[in-house]
């Protein structure tokens, strides 16, 4: 359906701003992706640029810092947020968080 059609496009979008998904789900409206920066910083620069981005950390019970970001595929058409991705993502080089446990989304 639409929404199948929405997750693809978003999923090409993120991977060609440099971001990895974790995998790409048969269904649903989320994506969670590795940023290879602090997600909790991009979010913040998102948000100064105009972007509601939801850093893995909002998912943790201890909101422990990661690279990890989950996308609402719905919100991913804005034509801006692929260029800001990519820009902020080569302008920043990947950091190492301040606690050590990276885990992936379950």
């Amino acid at each position: 359906g639409r929404l199948d059609g929405v997750r693809d496009k978003c999923a090409r979008m993120l991977e060609a701003a440099g971001l990895t998904l974790f995998t790409m789900p048969a269904a649903g409206m989320f994506l969670w992706a590795d940023t290879g920066v602090d997600a909790d910083a991009l979010a913040a620069a998102g948000q100064e640029a105009g972007f509601l981005l939801a850093p893995g950390s909002l998912f943790s019970p201890h909101q422990s810092p990661t690279t990890w970001m989950r996308f609402n595929v719905a919100n991913c058409g804005d034509p801006a947020l692929p260029g800001f991705l990519s820009g902020y993502l080569d302008g920043r080089r990947p950091v190492r968080l301040l606690k050590t446990a990276q885990v992936a989304p379950t």
